[in-house]
């Protein structure tokens, strides 16, 4: 069934209306949770990184590598933000199957639920782990929420 433009228009509305006093919300919380020991393990001066920038929703790790004289700026943000937006108003727009809007949440969730993990073991056992969420988050992240859209967007044209 094929929704016609004001169903489009009227849905893409109220997402999103929910996504910015909603989701953006939870987000924030969420990540308050998340970062709480964070802050206080990194904030030491015993700790090889340091916190660059924290914000309400993303937090930049400064690791400094004495020895080559270089740094390394390691970032985690919180998943269903401006990708996920992006990936949802791309696949109502398309009109998307549900499998595609399924495929979107698990990863932002697997994204959630990893980046938990690791700031976990990142305090308790080695804070390289700390590369794994950039890569989820600046890499992994948006390429499966812009894809999602593509593929869809290929399925309907067949």
């Amino acid at each position: 069934m094929k929704m016609s433009f004001w169903n489009k228009t009227i849905l893409i509305s109220l997402y999103l209306i929910f996504h910015f006093f909603v989701i953006s919300d939870v987000r924030t919380h969420v990540f308050e949770f998340q970062i709480r020991e964070v802050q206080t393990y990194y904030s030491s001066p015993n700790s090889e990184i340091n916190i660059e920038r924290i914000h309400t929703r993303i937090i930049d790790f400064d690791y400094p590598d004495k020895d080559k004289g270089t740094e390394k700026v390691w970032t985690y943000k919180i998943p269903f933000g401006f990708f996920f937006l992006l990936g949802i108003l791309g696949l109502l727009t398309v009109g998307s199957n549900r499998k595609y809007y399924i495929v979107l949440l698990v990863t932002h969730l697997v994204v959630l639920l990893a980046g938990s993990l690791v700031f976990y073991l990142s305090i308790n056992v080695n804070t390289w782990l700390l590369a794994i969420n950039d890569l989820l988050t600046r890499y992994i992240n948006p390429m499966i929420s812009i894809g999602v859209v593509a593929f869809a967007l290929l399925e309907k044209r067949k």
